[in-house]
């Protein structure tokens, strides 16, 4: 078992001057000793680095009235605290932000990332269109050079330039979108 570190005033001294300006790491580093018995000596000494928010009556009350029409960042920059701090104070008060539920439109770019190095390719040849008609994308069909496409997730309309590969093999269009610029989609996929 390790020996527990005997501190010198000269020690304590220091820390209590220069406490905020170097990290628990930093500090124990320099005093040769765990990060967690550095916690411990600034805790006994009553040092802290960051100021508790007293919370006022006022506080509570505009907590109460806005906390359903503005987001917890917003809440936060207000009485300037951490997003943690709202959280906790809202817990306390036995008030709750409503956990938004995924769109479906959420949800499909979700899978598209996520699946995107797991897809086989499946030829799908009913996507064949003119150039002046626009395809919602839907990255199981199959798209042609010069195809324009309407992605419903960005609400933006773009023209397939090219085709390419995707690292795991997978085959994707290279599209221009009107001001996304350039973006790379999966095609003829399917989850295995």
């Amino acid at each position: 078992m390790p020996k527990r570190k005997r501190w010198t005033k000269e020690e304590e001294q220091w820390l209590k001057e220069n406490y905020q300006k170097f990290s628990n790491k930093e500090l124990a580093e320099k005093f040769g000793v765990s990060e967690t018995s550095i916690q411990k000596k600034l805790a006994s000494l009553g040092l802290t680095r960051q100021q508790q928010k007293k919370w006022t009556k006022e506080d509570e009350e505009f907590l109460k009235e806005n906390y359903e029409s503005m987001s917890i960042e917003e809440l936060a920059k207000k009485f300037n605290v951490t997003p943690l701090a709202v959280k906790k104070k809202l817990a306390r008060l036995g008030l709750s932000k409503r956990s938004k539920k995924r769109t479906s439109e959420q949800t499909e770019v979700i899978k598209v990332k996520m699946s995107t190095e797991a897809l086989t390719a499946e030829v799908d040849e009913t996507t064949t269109s003119s150039p002046s008609t626009s395809i919602e994308y839907k990255p199981n069909l199959s798209y042609e050079v010069g195809n324009i496409i309407y992605h419903p997730v960005w609400q933006e309309k773009g023209e397939v330039i090219g085709k390419t590969t995707t690292a795991g093999g997978h085959s994707a269009i290279i599209v221009r979108f009107e001001t996304l610029g350039e973006k790379k989609l999966v095609e003829r996929w399917r989850k295995r």
